[in-house]
């Protein structure tokens, strides 16, 4: 696992060139504004290894099932992925908020900014957040990436107040990380 990972870092020169050339990114208008969870609502999520043939040969890849009643910290071979640069795309996606609630298929369904109790309060409600390099981001996008101003452990999860009604969740999948 440590090889595959290490198979998706980026160096600062290809970094930058993925930065160019992004198609879609995170919402980092209001990013220093969005305020994080609280660590003791955050739990450990480790990776899987997905195999699979593709034109051109076979195929390996880092992802996480992230369901949605939780906030995860994501983890490889038991150990927190700590970096300042993630570059991720999501498939999967299907949840509900709690009973009454639509089934939502995308990354950010809701507009408005949530609360306070909410774990990303300023962020979209419902909304998948993420934090990286110590920075709170919003995502609406089913891929995009994130730049920290220094290295944190990577915090994925759903904007929600209520974790323990919600059902469904999305695959993350690793694209690229330093």
């Amino acid at each position: 696992m440590e090889d595959l990972l290490e198979s998706f870092k980026v160096t600062q020169d290809s970094q930058e060139l993925l930065l160019e050339n992004a198609a879609s990114h995170i919402d980092t208008d209001e990013e220093l504004s969005l305020s994080q969870p609280e660590d003791s609502k955050v739990e450990m999520i480790e990776a899987a290894v997905e195999e699979r043939r593709i034109v051109g040969g076979p195929f390996r890849g880092i992802y996480w099932d992230l369901p949605a009643n939780n906030i995860w910290r994501l983890a490889i071979n038991g150990r927190p992925l700590v970096a300042n640069y993630f570059n991720f795309s999501i498939s999967n996606l299907g949840w509900r908020a709690g009973r009454g609630w639509p089934w939502y298929t995308t990354p950010c369904p809701r507009g408005g900014r949530a609360g306070r109790g909410f774990a990303f309060p300023g962020s979209p409600p419902h909304a998948t957040c993420l934090i990286v390099g110590g920075n709170a981001f919003t995502n609406c996008h089913m891929s995009g990436w994130a730049r920290g101003a220094g290295r944190s452990q990577v915090v994925f999860g759903v904007n929600d107040d209520n974790y323990s009604d919600n059902t469904g969740g999305f695959r993350l999948h690793l694209n690229g990380w330093s």
